[in-house]
């Protein structure tokens, strides 16, 4: 043994999420690594939860503001 001081790298220790399954394999083997990323032991999956998916984000009002101008449309060919 050294004598000295020895230097140790703190790795955040997995944290098992149990019941949670892998929508790749399947298996219950998700894990928390860090805060929001969560890998699967079983195969490569790996996500990242703390930042939203493009998908979640709001469109913006141009959907909105398309469907007014349709139905305006609507409007004055019906009459």
């Amino acid at each position: 043994m050294k004598s000295g001081a020895q230097s140790t790298i703190s790795k955040p220790s997995p944290t098992a999420h149990a019941g949670t399954e892998c929508p790749k394999c399947h298996e219950q083997s998700i894990v928390r690594h860090t805060d929001g990323i969560y890998y699967c032991l079983s195969c490569d999956f790996k996500r990242n939860l703390s930042q939203k998916d493009k998908k979640d984000s709001p469109q913006g009002p141009g959907g909105f503001v398309a469907f007014l101008g349709l139905l305006w449309l609507l409007v004055l060919i019906l009459l």
